[in-house]
């Protein structure tokens, strides 16, 4: 699980966060939300959604980095009352969640560098595009 800043509009200043779970056995986005900032909320969401669309199938561990959104008790909490462990990454370790850094590297260079989205419902449907 990890959250990843995406840029669109006229300057590319706009921002959305992109939330995301992946499933680390056959590398699909099994859950993706987006949010105008990184929240606890947002990563929580995203999570009951993954759960929800593995057919209430829940992982036994979960990894993430360190950000505010993993480390917060809203989202702790949640995980502990779902009986899922958390993991997360090593402070200053991206590595330790490459397959969601490849994930967004995949995203941001190969999908979103050579098109320029000017709208909230462009980018979202982008992105829809490229995980599904």
């Amino acid at each position: 699980a990890d959250c990843s800043e995406i840029t669109y509009g006229k300057d590319n200043k706009q921002r959305l966060r992109l939330s995301a779970v992946k499933d680390l056995h056959d590398h699909s986005v099994i859950a993706w939300c987006v949010a105008p900032t990184e929240t606890a909320d947002l990563a929580t969401k995203t999570m009951k959604l993954a759960i929800e669309n593995n057919d209430g199938i829940k992982p036994d561990t979960v990894h993430s980095d360190q950000g505010t959104a993993y480390t917060s008790s809203t989202y702790n909490t949640f995980l502990a009352g779902e009986g899922i462990t958390h993991s997360m990454s090593r402070p200053g370790t991206p590595g330790d969640n490459s397959p969601m850094e490849s994930l967004w590297r995949h995203l941001k260079i190969e999908r979103f560098s050579f098109e320029h989205c000017l709208s909230e419902l462009e980018m979202m449907k982008r992105i829809e595009a490229a995980i599904n």
